[in-house]
């Protein structure tokens, strides 16, 4: 995938060689692709309406708030919990962790059972796991061993929303606050219940099942019934830990999850410190320190759409500049700086404001940077992973997720022995400083973007030019600087054809498909390997060397 909003003049090394068993190419014409086929018309990617997905898509929406919503609900409240169940600070956070930790690595399991009925039943089920455990919650007398096992129960069953909603989006382009949440999950769980279709398409297809229908599903089933299996999708990607490795090993995809599971982290350790800030430092009322949460709440609505506006007006005025096919994802990646430094330096302002007993505004000032910040670089981040990955966007927000919540989790268990044992200042210093390194990594990123972007400029053109469609005379594909020996050996490609071009005519076509043209028609050579030179009319070795891309020193007088 292509990286970052650079012109395509820029893309590429300044030495490429195109190396041919003739030098007259102007009679040669392209041998025709024999597989193909006449164009046929695609029905349409969903047939459910504009509203209808609309209203799927708030359905969701919805369902998908739940999860942090129970996470973070009872945060103003730890000290007095911590209070009520005769537990110190450390043992109560530890309902905390746990719910983090599960809420993590259960969208893993939910995932896998996608293809087994589709994804309604699969909402329904969750939301009503998750239902009975807020009840429970409620109900439950005050004991810590049942506090810890709800909380997995409740994490387990918000947390499907997480893979189940970035999958139906691609289908269609204090603890007595518990019983509030169990009714808010009721009314949510009836309408998934009568109004929320299937989308998986494995199962419905584009949904035109559902055309010239009305939005109750009456009478309501747990799942859809099938459509014939050729007007089916295929069935969703299985996900597992060694495929999630794999993207981790994109280095964009991985240094962008680590940053944002740090960032998280450390908004983290502020959600959970806040109460003892406001009350201990500032002697604030638990209903008051509730309401210093409104203010990173509000930070986070205002970043979001803040930075959401300001990354799609840059990429615009990027398209105007550069054209469509020369912005790439990694472009979005510049926006994430912004949001990270700014939150890094409210992290900071953060510990020394509580430290020095500053005016309690001061103090939520610097959360509401905190957050503003955040909220800015997650938008940049998911808007490049839709876009590098719009066949895997599920994959890549799980692979977020399972790292962001566990790295909230031993926030949360660590936090409040760091600030005793480090203070505040120095504690949220570290902290800034240490979200301060995301800057440099995100630097990487770029960098080995364009390095990226580079390899697979090379490899589409070698594919077309040693194609069906490109230059039949072509032998030898040389890119890069092959002067000075092997010192610039990691810039250098070297193609060679990996079977005549005449082969493409002469293979017969079976059925609808012909496999031949299907493979990749070149290979890497080596520089030492004189056959690839056979047939070619210069010394192809020292003819390459003889051309650098610029002088072995730097001269001052050069101009």
């Amino acid at each position: 995938m292509s990286t970052s909003e650079i012109p395509s003049s820029k893309v590429l090394p300044e030495t490429h060689t195109v190396t041919a068993s003739s030098p007259d190419l102007s009679s040669k014409t392209p041998v025709q692709n024999v597989c193909e086929q006449p164009a046929q018309p695609k029905p349409a990617y969903t047939a459910i309406s504009q509203s209808r997905r609309r209203f799927i898509l708030g359905i969701v929406t919805v369902a998908g708030i739940f999860g942090p919503l129970a996470g973070n609900i009872y945060l103003p409240a730890l000290p007095v919990m911590a209070r009520q169940f005769h537990k110190t600070e450390t043992e109560i956070n530890v309902t905390v962790t746990v719910f983090m930790v599960v809420f993590a690595f259960g969208p893993l399991v939910w995932s896998s059972f996608a293809d087994w009925k589709g994804r309604r039943p699969l909402y329904i089920i969750s939301i009503l796991i998750y239902i009975l455990a807020n009840v429970l919650l409620a109900a439950v007398p005050a004991n810590y061993g049942a506090l810890i096992v709800l909380r997995v129960v409740q994490a387990f069953g918000s947390s499907a929303v997480v893979s189940l909603g970035a999958g139906t989006v691609a289908d269609i382009p204090d603890l007595s606050d518990t019983d509030d949440l169990a009714i808010s999950g009721a009314t949510l769980w009836l309408v998934l219940v009568f109004a929320l279709p299937e989308t998986l398409r494995a199962r419905v297809g584009n949904g035109s099942v559902y055309t010239d229908k009305s939005w109750l599903l009456l009478p309501p089933k747990l799942s859809s019934d099938l459509v014939p299996e050729s007007e089916r999708g295929p069935p969703p990607p299985k996900p597992t830990l060694k495929g999630y490795w794999k993207l981790f090993q994109y280095p964009p995809i991985g240094i962008t999850c680590m940053n944002t599971a740090i960032l998280y982290s450390s908004y983290f350790c502020i959600a959970i410190q806040l109460p003892s800030a406001l009350g201990d430092v500032y002697h604030w009322s638990s209903s008051e320190v509730g309401a210093g949460y409104a203010v990173v709440g509000v930070a986070m609505v205002i970043g979001s759409i803040c930075g959401g506006r300001f990354s799609d007006w840059r990429r615009k005025q990027s398209v105007q500049m550069h054209g469509e096919s020369n912005i790439h994802p990694e472009a979005r990646l510049n926006d994430q700086i912004w949001g990270l430094f700014l939150a890094s330096a409210g992290l900071i302002m953060f510990g020394f404001f509580v430290e020095h007993a500053l005016h309690p505004a001061a103090t939520l000032i610097s959360t509401f940077i905190v957050g503003f910040g955040m909220s800015w670089m997650f938008v940049a981040s998911n808007a490049f992973l839709t876009l590098c990955l719009a066949q895997q966007a599920a994959g890549a927000f799980a692979l977020g997720n399972m790292l962001r919540s566990p790295a909230a989790a031993v926030a949360a268990a660590i936090i409040t022995p760091l600030v005793q044992k480090m203070g505040w200042g120095y504690c949220f210093l570290s902290l800034g400083l240490l979200n301060l390194l995301g800057i440099d990594l995100q630097e990487a990123v770029l960098e080995s973007s364009v390095a990226i972007a580079e390899a697979e400029e090379i490899l589409s053109f070698a594919e077309w030019a040693f194609g069906p469609r490109g230059l039949p005379a072509l032998r030898v594909l040389a890119f890069g600087d092959f002067s000075h020996g092997d010192r610039y050996s990691g810039q250098q490609f070297l193609l060679r054809r990996a079977y005549p071009a005449w082969g493409f005519a002469s293979k017969s076509v079976a059925g609808d498909t012909c496999d031949d043209t299907m493979r990749v028609p070149f290979r890497p050579a080596d520089m030492a390997d004189p056959s690839i030179w056979d047939g070619v009319l210069v010394e192809g070795a020292r003819f390459l060397s003889a051309c650098p891309g610029g002088g072995l020193m730097e001269s001052p007088y050069e101009l």
